[in-house]
């Protein structure tokens, strides 16, 4: 399918589907909101991966997973006036529907706020990416970190002279035991 720009001033006003397009732009913009929020919270989380505080990375990651929960559903109402705006533009619904394509259906100064407002939107998505890859690294390192020094600690104290059950010492042998990383 092939669109072809026309001139906004041969667009005809039509309140539905501006009403309907006004509803996207402003719902992006609150979406790139979310995404700039979630982004801040995994610079603070790329700190307490850095810091090694694991309560504040699970709090963090509360956080994340409420403000996932409401992109979600700002997506599946984006979708929702996808379709409905693709009906209002005579626009197929079997294929997908590009914001660039409604924007050439709507007159100035709308066409331009759509197109900034996707813009936004489309750069706090790739931000959002591009540290949630850093930090979701930082993490594993952190935790492949962890794992060494509980191995460490299992082997010196798997062969350390322990008193067992018996009340004789036991040598080689597992023993179980808690360590505190805290204190």
């Amino acid at each position: 399918m092939q669109h072809t720009s026309r001139p906004s001033s041969s667009i005809p006003p039509n309140e539905a589907r501006d009403a309907l397009v006004g509803a996207l732009e402003k719902l992006m913009q609150a979406m790139a909101h979310e995404h700039q929020e979630l982004l801040k919270l995994l610079e603070c989380k790329r700190d307490a991966v850095r810091k090694a505080e694991m309560k504040s990375i699970g709090d963090i990651t509360e956080q994340e997973r409420r403000i996932v929960r409401r992109i979600e559903e700002m997506d599946r109402h984006r979708r929702e006036l996808l379709r409905r705006i693709a009906a209002a533009i005579g626009a197929p619904a079997d294929e997908p529907l590009r914001v660039s394509h409604i924007a050439e259906c709507v007159p100035e100064p709308m066409r331009q706020e759509l197109n900034e407002a996707a813009q936004h939107l489309r750069e706090r998505v790739h931000a959002v990416r591009e540290v949630s890859s850093i930090v979701r690294a930082a993490a594993e390192a952190l935790a492949s970190h962890m794992s060494g020094i509980m191995q460490q600690v299992n082997w010196a104290l798997s062969r350390a002279g322990v008193y067992g059950s018996s009340g004789r010492v036991a040598m080689g042998t597992q023993m179980d035991f808690c360590v505190d990383l805290k204190t």
